[in-house]
């Protein structure tokens, strides 16, 4: 299988199936992946655990950060979930950079999530790390993805935050 076929065909695996919106109809009404709240207690978690790490090129470029070829600096804190041993990771730039990076590791690939501070998702990619290969993902049907994510930071921020 050649890779274009191998990556087109892992996207498609990983992106969520449903009903394709109607046309002519108006879009559902905006609602963010993140909750603000539990992104302020992902700031205090990162400043206070965080270690320094940098999101490799290939993937920064994927997810639209910075130049292509660069790498993303970031302070990231991760976490290894009890309920399956899947990997939860999120990250802020070391530098000016306002946007999040979360990521969570399935069975093939990490998908991993760029948002602004206000919860909103604005992109999505998954990483194949046995290939080192990137696929974008739609937005549109990242969304239910990147708000599962927030639910599982939701469910677990506050008991990480009384460990400190």
């Amino acid at each position: 299988m050649n890779r274009r076929r191998l990556i087109l065909t892992a996207a498609l695996a990983l992106a969520p199936v449903g009903p394709a919106p109607a046309l002519g109809q108006p879009a559902p009404p905006f609602r963010p992946g993140m909750p603000p709240a539990v992104i302020d207690k992902l700031l205090k978690l990162i400043a206070a655990l965080g270690v320094d790490t940098v999101l490799p090129a290939p993937i920064a470029a994927a997810l639209g950060l910075g130049a292509a070829g660069q790498p993303w600096p970031d302070r990231q804190f991760a976490v290894q979930s009890e309920q399956d041993g899947s990997h939860h990771a999120v990250a802020i730039h070391r530098g000016a950079d306002p946007d999040m990076i979360f990521s969570v590791s399935g069975p093939a690939a990490i998908s991993i999530f760029r948002a602004h501070r206000d919860g909103a998702l604005v992109g999505a990619t998954a990483y194949f790390p046995e290939t080192h290969l990137t696929a974008n993902l739609p937005l549109g049907q990242s969304q239910a993805d990147f708000a599962a994510e927030g639910a599982f930071w939701a469910a677990h921020v506050d008991a990480l935050l009384n460990q400190l």
